[in-house]
Parts: structure tokens; sequence; C-alpha cells
């Protein structure tokens, strides 16, 4: 939760709000499936791991896009 604290904040100056909301929709929905809060659609175990790891790769897409902008 730190590191994603830290990296929301450090985004918000230099991303727009679609990039920012995407980034948030994308933790919650991580969260939501690590701390068991809601119902899962998936069918299987996997399909929740695959679901994680999708948002995963959004998050770290948007990370490194940033990153690449600041260079």
């Amino acid at each position: 939760m730190i590191l994603v604290t830290r990296m929301r904040m450090d985004s918000e100056d230099k991303s727009s709000p679609f990039c920012i909301n995407s980034f948030d929709h994308s933790i919650k929905t991580v969260l939501s499936y690590l701390k068991q809060e809601t119902y899962v659609w998936e069918s299987s175990l996997e399909d929740v791991l695959k679901a994680v790891q999708r948002e995963l790769a959004v998050q770290r897409f948007m990370l490194t896009q940033r990153a690449d902008i600041r260079q």
C-alpha cells in the first residue's frame, strides 16, 4: 500500500485525470481480490489470478509510460 500510495501521489501532477482514474480503478480491483471483500465473478482461482495479473500489467504499463515521458 505504501508503494501504491507513493506511485499515485507521484502521478497526480504528471498524468491526465483519465490515467489517474484508470490507475485507481485497477488498484481497487486488485485490492478487492486480495482482501476478498466482494463476490468473485470468475469461475476458478486461476481466472482470479489471471484477472489480478491483467490489472497489475495495466498498472505497470501506466507507470512505465510516465517514466518514459519524464526522461
